[in-house]
């Protein structure tokens, strides 16, 4: 499968943060209610089509992601900051990266809330749906 990336020019640093801040408005735009309310320890999916594969995450309790206390002091003030705050921080899973890997998500590509059982399932399954026989 060939994938087209599209790739943008501009002519001034200026320009590309003021494109930046346009798509940031319109991603916070997106998000709906549920899922503005979603919690630490609650899992989510964001089907990646261009990928060809969904993700599978957890949110995560970003009072408790620091080694230390000088780096959670660092992580409170980064997440307090105007521009994150329909980010959460994740740990993510995907048949690209079945252990999973730490980041954060923008809640508006949350395409679905689910439960620990479902979560549960597809861990089971290497993070793909089971082929009916």
């Amino acid at each position: 499968m060939i994938q087209m990336v599209d790739i943008t020019f501009y002519d001034s640093l200026e320009e590309m943060f003021d494109d930046l801040g346009r798509a940031m408005k319109k991603a916070d735009a997106r998000v709906r209610p549920t899922q503005a309310a979603i919690k630490p320890g609650q899992y989510f999916i964001n089907y990646q089509y261009d990928l060809g594969f969904p993700i599978f995450g957890e949110i995560m309790d970003i009072e408790t992601l620091g080694a230390n206390p000088e780096e959670q002091k660092y992580i409170n003030e980064d997440y307090a900051q105007p521009h994150m705050r329909y980010y959460k921080p994740t740990k993510a899973y995907s048949i690209a990266c079945p252990e999973g890997e730490y980041g954060d998500i923008h809640l508006s590509e949350i395409d679905a809330i689910i439960d620990r059982e479902l979560f549960g399932f597809y861990r089971q399954h290497n993070w793909m749906k089971p082929r009916s026989e």
